[in-house]
């Protein structure tokens, strides 16, 4: 009897000692947990800091060289652009930035839609940069002539696109 008595003892204090190192895992395993979380959400708002300031450094850039700035997104066949862009193909800067790829096609010189559409093609296919040197009809009648530089990528957002520069 003594010996079962002592048997039901120990086995408490052993239920005991285990829930209180349960719980003491529990704890010390949620304190890391949120160090971890801490950590990487400073490391988010650090990097982002930095690719705001690589963004201003390139728009910094690009204005001081007379740049504008645009994306083709394939899948919706349109084109983003920044105001100076819009600005450069004649819709002007307050344009919206987002326009359809034909919409833009319809500015550029019928001689030199050909070359630049099978460079992009080209470019498209390949996964190769190209460089199209094309001439843009402006709102007062104007013919602009424009170098566009592009560069295919792909990324999760969108089946590919073109980062293009004027």
């Amino acid at each position: 009897k003594r010996f079962s008595g002592g048997l039901g003892v120990v086995s408490r204090m052993t239920r005991e000692f285990l829930i209180a190192l349960t719980l003491l895992v529990t704890v010390a395993l949620s304190l890391m947990g949120l160090m971890l979380v801490r950590r990487f959400l400073a490391d988010e708002v650090q990097h982002r800091h930095e690719l705001r300031l690589a963004n201003e450094r390139w728009r910094l850039a690009a204005d001081a060289a007379g740049l504008g700035l645009f994306d083709c997104d394939l899948a919706a066949d349109s084109v983003e652009m920044d105001a100076r862009a819009a600005d450069l193909h004649g819709f002007g800067a307050a344009h919206l930035s987002r326009i359809g790829r034909g919409q833009l096609s319809r500015r550029i010189h019928p001689d030199d839609r050909n070359e630049l559409e099978r460079a992009y093609q080209h470019a498209r296919r390949g996964g190769t940069p190209y460089a199209a040197r094309y001439r843009v009809r402006q709102s007062d009648g104007e013919w602009r002539h424009l170098e566009s530089i592009a560069v295919p990528r792909s990324d999760a957002r969108q089946e590919g696109g073109f980062d293009h520069s004027k």
